[in-house]
């Protein structure tokens, strides 16, 4: 099913988005033409389903442009809806006197201007369904890889210098002690010798200023 084409002539640049964006939204394929006499040579080649006519344009105005595309014989079939904001007692049966098959007055009521083309050219083509996404279940916690494991170990630390010297030093009872002394050596004085020699002489004995034993 091809999409279904609508000129619109309109000289202002609002108007032209308002009725674009709906009839876009609606199915249908917007074609723009500026003024009358671009309206008329667009029309022409583009054979659209329905004209959207407004009236007051530069150059020819709509009624005048209008009165062309019926005098027509490969365009005089296509239907023509005028949009005016003109509201002048007598202004609808001489627009429809011009040849415009309907009319809307401006601002333009969006429902009705969809149910105005709908009557004309019916449904514009329906808008693509997207297809759903699928959508993968969720693996269950059994069948979920356990993540790696990292064992952290300790850096081995550099040794305390301190406490090397501390255990390569003396304990602390062997500073305290005394240093060892050697035993005195002998004399060889004669005082010391007759004290020596006294101590060791028997009883009864006496020992000379020498050193020798005298008998009592």
């Amino acid at each position: 099913m091809s999409t279904k084409r609508v000129l619109y002539i309109e000289d202002n640049a609002m108007n032209m988005r308002l009725v674009r964006r709906l009839l876009t939204a609606n199915g249908y394929t917007v074609i723009e033409a500026s003024d009358g006499l671009k309206g008329i040579a667009v029309a022409a080649r583009e054979r659209p389903e329905l004209i959207l006519m407004d009236i007051n344009l530069p150059g020819i105005d709509g009624m005048e442009a209008t009165s062309r595309l019926k005098s027509s014989y490969d365009l005089a079939h296509i239907p023509i809806v005028a949009l005016t904001a003109v509201a002048m007692k007598g202004d609808r049966e001489r627009i429809l006197a011009a040849g415009c098959d309907d009319y809307l007055q401006k601002p333009i009521d969006t429902t009705l201007l969809i149910e105005t083309v709908r009557r004309f050219i019916g449904e514009g083509e329906p808008k693509p369904t997207t297809a759903p996404k699928e959508t993968t279940a969720a693996p269950s916690p059994a069948s979920v890889p356990e993540p790696p494991r990292f064992i952290f170990t300790r850096r081995p630390t550099t040794p305390n210098v301190d406490k090397l010297i501390e255990q390569r030093k003396l304990p602390a009872a062997a500073l305290n002690q005394p240093a060892p002394t050697e035993p005195p050596e002998h004399t060889s004085s004669p005082l010391a010798h007759s004290m020596v020699s006294r101590e060791k002489a028997p009883a009864g004995t006496q020992n000379s200023p020498d050193g020798e034993q005298i008998a009592p």
